[in-house]
């Protein structure tokens, strides 16, 4: 699999990976739970070519689950949430995995994390790393976190757990969290994207969500629903994605299976316009 992210132009020139304005394709290991050194980096417009990067020194259990802005997230040592840029290897802590309600610390006697409990279970979830391998579907930011992007009013949202939804600023350190699916059990969230100053999540069924944060950070993230009923494919449907486009529109890619030949897949763009 791969995750796609914009040129990081500069840092990757002083990496010895060539200046490009198209996007870079980074491979995952070919087993999600497996620790690795580094990554695979190929440009789209010379895929045979690999450049390979290697993770900062106490950084080797890192975990990808988005690309945003020219950065990566990932999940650390921990299973805590980080902002990298594998090029300059800076990195940005967004708040702990214990702020999620979900997830409570075990500590041992130094006070250090030994483990996890997760949800209701009473079952411990250790090494700390494993849980930050599988928890996190994806993470968007808002907006480029460097600071010389103005980087400190950024916002991170994360999709995690069981069709969970969290939100982080940059300023606030803590993570609000918004209303779970109400469908739980017969629908899942499938991708989420940032788009025209809102943040957007579609569900395998095709249900379209809007997220705003505009208000103090005790209030919980108010979620409008755009498409409620979805499209009814959700047998059919193997993946759904938001694009935001360019000129102004987002964009809903759809794979499902086809009938006439079960083993191939169709491909359905749909371009919508909201404000």
């Amino acid at each position: 699999m791969a995750a796609v992210c914009t040129s990081w132009r500069s840092a990757a020139a002083a990496s010895g990976v060539p200046r490009s304005g198209t996007p870079w394709l980074v491979s995952r290991e070919s087993e999600p739970l497996t620790k690795t050194k580094g990554s695979e980096f190929r440009n789209v417009l010379d895929p045979d070519k690999i450049h390979m990067v290697s993770y900062p020194q106490g950084r080797r259990n890192l975990s990808w689950c988005g690309a945003s802005h020219g950065w990566l997230i990932a999940s650390d040592e921990l299973s805590n949430l980080l902002i990298c840029n594998p090029f300059t290897l800076a990195m940005i802590p967004l708040p702990p995995i214990t702020d999620l309600e979900c997830v409570e610390g075990v500590y041992d006697n130094d006070r250090s994390i030994a483990g996890y409990y997760y949800g209701n279970s009473d079952k411990l979830i250790s090494p700390p790393d494993y849980i930050g391998r599988w928890f996190y579907q994806k993470v968007v930011l808002s907006s480029d976190p460097s600071p010389s992007h103005g980087g400190g009013d950024y916002i991170a949202m994360a999709i995690y757990g069981n069709n969970q939804v969290s939100f982080a600023r940059a300023r606030e350190n803590s993570w609000r969290h918004g209303t779970a699916l109400s469908e739980m059990g017969k629908d899942s969230y499938a991708d989420c994207v940032y788009h025209n100053g809102r943040f957007y999540t579609v569900t395998m069924c095709g249900v379209v969500e809007t997220w705003d944060l505009n208000k103090e950070p005790a209030h919980e993230p108010n979620k409008q629903v755009i498409i409620a009923g979805g499209d009814g494919r959700y047998r059919r449907i193997l993946t759904r994605f938001l694009v935001s486009t360019p000129w102004g529109c987002l964009l809903q890619i759809r794979t499902q299976r086809r009938n006439d030949h079960p083993r191939k897949v169709m491909v359905d763009v749909f371009e919508r316009t909201w404000a």
